[in-house]
Parts: structure tokens; C-alpha cells; sequence
């Protein structure tokens, strides 16, 4: 009893995303973390549905079948993942491991799913590249408007904004465009 207490407090309480599932991939159990991670879900919501049904992709689902069958655990770093029909989230990007889990004769009986969302450190990475490829850029003698426009192309490509526009103050409060990038290119 008291280690069963243990685990329901490391389930609900550590922070990154836990999923338990059966050996067809449907959801037994998640963590609040891993409910929240999509919007008005709650752990209840998952219960029963199948991974790939919520969340299709062949390659991962190769990658649970392989770790069904091999009984080996996957780990990824930094795996991109984009939501389907959500594209306004943009592409996320997470560390995770997939673990078999097996019964007493040592069959795997099920997987654990556990993510942590890295996105921001890896958008941090790109940015820290991108303002070392601006100081080159500047050190190469690019002229300012080139630089601010391949700032915005950068920016953009980097963060996934369908438009990025550099600007400055006029004195008399306007604002002027300096470089921009996107659909409304020459905005």
C-alpha cells in the first residue's frame, strides 16, 4: 500500500508528461502533464483511445512497435512534433523515453511514455547560431538594409512566424519599415 501511494505521488506530481499504455497503444493512464499539454483535456479524456488514433504519425508508431517487439526502450532528444489539424501551434520539440513495461513472465504487457517539451531550448540554441551568422554577416561588410532582411528571413524560418517585419521610430512618431519577410512581404 505504501509504495502504491509512493508512485500515485511521483505520478502526480513529477513534471514532465507520463502516459501508460496497452500493448495496442491505448491510453491506461496520464499524468495532469500530459493532459495538459493539449489544451481542455483532462487525464479522464484519454483513457481508452487509442495513441495513434489522437495522434497519428507512421514513423512513431514504427517506433512503439519496434519497442513492443524488441522489449528494448527508445529515447529521443529533441524530436519535432507537430499536432495534427493544429498547425497554429507550430512545430514543439521534445526529449522522450518509451519503456516497455512487462508482466511477471517478462512479456511486455505495455509501454510508458514520458516527455519533456524542449522547445524553447532548442529555439534558444537556433537563436544563439542566428546571432553568431549576423555577427559574420556583419563582420563580412553586409549592408544594413541585407542585414536586417536576412534578420527577418532568420527570425522567422526560426520561430515559425508566417511574418516578421523590422521597424524604427520616425520623430514624428510614425513607424517606418525597415525589412520585412512573409506573406504581406512589402507590407
Amino acid at each position: 500500500k505504501v509504495t502504491n501511494q509512493l508512485m500515485e505521488r511521483i505520478f502526480s506530481n513529477i513534471h514532465v508528461l507520463v502516459a501508460y499504455l496497452d500493448a495496442d497503444f491505448n491510453f491506461i493512464r496520464v499524468n495532469e502533464n500530459y493532459a495538459a499539454a493539449d489544451p481542455q483535456r483532462t487525464p479522464d479524456f484519454f483513457v481508452g483511445k487509442n495513441h495513434f488514433v489522437l495522434y497519428p504519425n507512421e514513423e512513431n508508431e514504427a517506433i512503439f512497435r519496434r519497442v513492443l517487439e524488441s522489449g528494448e526502450t527508445y529515447v529521443a532528444h529533441a524530436r519535432p512534433f507537430e499536432y495534427p489539424g493544429q498547425p497554429e501551434r507550430g512545430v514543439s520539440y521534445w526529449d522522450w523515453n518509451l519503456t516497455p513495461v512487462n508482466d511477471g513472465d517478462g512479456k511486455v504487457e505495455g509501454l510508458l511514455l514520458t516527455l519533456a517539451d524542449v522547445t524553447e531550448r532548442v529555439q534558444l540554441r537556433a537563436l544563439d547560431t542566428l546571432f553568431n551568422e549576423i555577427d559574420q554577416q556583419m563582420l563580412r561588410g553586409l549592408p544594413l538594409p541585407g542585414l536586417l532582411e536576412f534578420i527577418c528571413v532568420e527570425v522567422a524560418r526560426l520561430l515559425g512566424y508566417p511574418f516578421v517585419w523590422i521597424g524604427h521610430k520616425e520623430a514624428g512618431g510614425e513607424v517606418s519599415i525597415a525589412a520585412c519577410t512573409g506573406p504581406e512581404d512589402g507590407y
